[in-house]
């Protein structure tokens, strides 16, 4: 068959999106754990996960069953506060930091169905929550954790000298030398008994 040796008409043929929708057309993934945000909902995230889609959990398993790590909740927290920071045009470089972080609950992965997870952040205060149920279902939401994300910390500003930061930090500087001794007798331990 030969082509036409003229040019295309360039018609469009996309569907138009409508409330039915919901921008599913126009959706983008930022993050592969927090995925996408939902359409008129502000710092409103939601994703499927399951183990086909990330088969890095299937060896995490607690009770015969394949869960989520406190490290995938730590990462969604993240991600969305770096989200939040790109949609509010913030580029600051201060760490994004976690605070009362709440598992309440494990979030199952299985192969054989997907998890409907979402992260809604509080724009107000930061706080944020992790629910999910299993997908296609009218399940009700459960909720797998909450916690805060904070914006400036103590350890960052740039006004605070280091006394300042060791009277606030005593303990975590105190936590970090007992580590430090511990590791050293074990080394010890260890050379003496080669």
């Amino acid at each position: 068959m030969d082509l036409p040796h003229y040019p295309w008409q360039r018609e469009r043929h996309w569907h138009a999106g409508t409330s039915e929708s919901q921008g599913r057309l126009e959706r983008r993934v930022v993050h592969p754990l927090l995925g996408y945000a939902l359409a008129g909902e502000a710092l409103h995230w939601e994703n499927q996960l399951d183990l086909v889609k990330l088969p890095v959990y299937a060896d995490h398993v607690v009770g015969g069953g394949a869960v989520l790590p406190a490290s995938g909740f730590v990462e969604l927290a993240l991600a969305a506060g770096l989200e939040r920071r790109r949609l509010e045009q913030n580029a600051t470089g201060a760490p994004l930091v976690i605070e009362d972080l709440e598992i309440l609950a494990p979030m199952l992965l299985a192969s054989g169905y997907s998890r409907t997870v979402r992260l809604q952040l509080d724009a107000t205060n930061g706080r944020f929550t992790i629910i999910s149920r299993e997908r296609l279902r009218d399940d009700p939401w459960r909720t797998h954790a909450t916690g805060r994300l904070v914006e400036d910390c103590l350890a960052h500003s740039r006004a605070v000298g280091s006394t300042l930061v060791s009277k606030h930090c005593k303990a975590f500087l105190l936590v970090d030398q007992v580590i430090e001794e511990r590791h050293c007798r074990v080394g010890q331990a260890v050379a003496a008994a080669l």
